[in-house]
């Protein structure tokens, strides 16, 4: 058994994932089978617990008998169980079934079937069952013994609405007996192999606090930029955020900040020679520059300043020219689930479609030809926006892809199709930005669900730069989260292969072990 070699390699595995809770249940089970302390080949019995232990079944207290103000004894049911003792949270003056100091109580009904605690002088629930120890064993032995067999225990309960494990169950489960000097000097090894993972665990809670710390704070910096320090403050996000960044999260806030960047003219630099923006506004036949005509100074000074050359829209301003480029979903009796054809049809794009970006094939939904026929004002086509009219909390958006084929929309999801005087895909990251969110956050209705509303999407305001300008920042924007993709690719491959490395210490610790046991039967 190489349990010092697997301990001395643990930091190098201990951010894989359920790397702290996957070492705990090594030590257990090390720990039931006589490998923690080295002493395998100490002549012992392993027995079944049926032999090493009577059996309090708990039952079910009469009436309402329990009370939450200490009257009573002590009353233990199921969902109550601690790290090592039960919470005290019910008492009960009823004469129940009792479990005292030094029993292990198991819990043998319902969703955590299997779950132990070591007992205090308690009454317990018919979802309890007190497992008390013969002279033979120490009862903090039996605890971390019968740790193994948790997950084997709610496997095998019985029952179709609440798994059941009852006696016959707990009997038959094998228990490695060595004498009480040798059990005590195995419960004080697990001790001392729980505070170490303790210590690997806060040190990595550490170690996150400080990561998210340092990311946040250089996030911050640019969603906050200072004009004078803003390159070199991109420069360093950049360049340190790989090594910074150990979770997918961390990732997903520096996508949120690029896209914030990228909207707000903060992420490529502006060309004098670019086109100006009012030749847009012109072609768009809105009636002149929305820096004189437009939206209300307080509601644009709220989303931001813009560089000069840009200018404020709105949704409805940026629209194609063209019958239903802004539409909503049916409502009400048009379309209901129970219209759904189960034969491939026509395409329904429902909210479980639209993420942020991203389009999700899974959830499909199809109508037949003549309801879709019928509802025409709603149809959507490849490379139109979709947007999700619930905010929650936030406004997201995706551009149909050209596999879309004939589609429309359901009932809070927004069609919008982009004048071609505007590049869509500048639009679908402005309408996935934070900046688009605080005006979602502040414009909606609804008090369970928070609706945008049609009205208020098409007055939505939408910063706009010249033509150029925009298609460098898609350009910009589409290399960025390319590296980001590259970041997350990257932690994938750092978790498996920590998973791996894992696997390999644990099965080179193990293997020794079971060729023992092999050998001895």
């Amino acid at each position: 058994m190489n349990v010092p070699q697997l301990l001395a390699h643990f930091d190098r595995v201990s951010e894989a994932p359920d790397a702290i809770p996957r070492l705990r249940r090594f030590v257990f089970t090390l720990a039931a089978h006589g490998d923690l302390t080295g002493s395998a080949n100490v002549a012992a019995d392993t027995r079944p617990l049926g032999d090493l232990a009577e059996f309090v079944m708990g039952q079910a207290p009469p009436g309402e008998t329990c009370n939450e103000h200490g009257e009573g004894v002590l009353f233990v049911k199921v969902g109550e169980f601690g790290e090592r003792y039960p919470e005290e949270r019910s008492w009960t003056t009823q004469p129940l079934k009792f479990a005292r100091r030094g029993d292990v109580l198991i819990c043998v009904v319902g969703a955590t079937v299997g779950k132990l605690n070591l007992a205090i002088d308690c009454a317990i629930g018919r979802s309890v069952a007190a497992v008390r120890p013969s002279r033979h064993l120490d009862s903090e032995y039996l605890y971390f013994a019968l740790m193994p067999f948790t997950l084997s225990l709610r496997e095998n309960a019985r029952g179709s609405a609440q798994g059941v494990i009852g006696r016959s169950h707990l009997s038959a489960i094998p228990v490695w007996c060595p004498s009480i000097e040798e059990q005590r000097r195995v419960v004080a090894k697990v001790d001392e192999l729980m505070a170490l993972c303790d210590e690997l665990e806060a040190a990595r809670v550490a170690r996150e606090a400080t990561r998210d710390r340092l990311t946040a704070a250089s996030l911050a910096r640019l969603n906050e930029p200072d004009p004078e320090t803003f390159q070199a403050d991109a420069r360093f996000t950049l360049n340190a955020l790989p090594a910074l960044t150990a979770r997918t999260d961390q990732i997903k806030a520096l996508r949120q900040t690029i896209l914030n960047l990228a909207v707000r003219g903060k992420l490529v630099p502006q060309d004098s020679a670019d086109e100006p923006v009012d030749t847009i506004v012109a072609r768009l036949g809105t009636g002149g520059s929305r820096r004189e005509h437009g939206l209300a100074h307080d509601e644009t000074q709220t989303l931001g300043s813009l560089p000069h050359e840009w200018v404020w829209l709105t949704v409805t301003d940026i629209a194609a020219k063209e019958p239903n480029s802004i539409t909503d979903g049916p409502f009400g009796a048009n379309l209901k689930t129970e219209h759904y054809v189960k034969e491939s049809g026509y395409r329904v794009v429902r909210l479980q479609n639209i993420e942020k970006r991203r389009f999700r094939e899974e959830f499909r939904a199809f109508i037949d030809r003549e309801r879709f026929a019928r509802l025409a004002k709603h149809h959507v086509f490849a490379g139109d926006l979709v947007i999700a009219g619930l905010v929650d909390p936030s406004i997201r958006c995706c551009q149909l892809p050209s596999t879309i084929g004939p589609a429309l929309v359901k009932a809070d999801c927004y069609r919008l199709k982009v004048h071609a005087a505007i590049n869509s895909k500048f639009i679908e990251m402005y309408l996935n930005s934070t900046v688009c969110e605080g005006f979602g956050s502040v414009h909606h209705h609804g008090m369970t669900l928070t609706r945008l509303g049609l009205g208020n999407f098409r007055s939505m305001p939408v910063p706009i730069p010249p033509r150029s300008e925009q298609d460098r920042i898609v350009a910009k924007v589409d290399e960025l989260m390319a590296l980001c993709d590259q970041l997350e690719a990257g932690l994938a491959t750092i978790d498996q292969t920590r998973s791996r490395l894992l696997d390999a210490l644990l099965a080179e610790a193990l293997a020794p072990a079971s060729m023992t046991r092999s050998a001895m039967h």
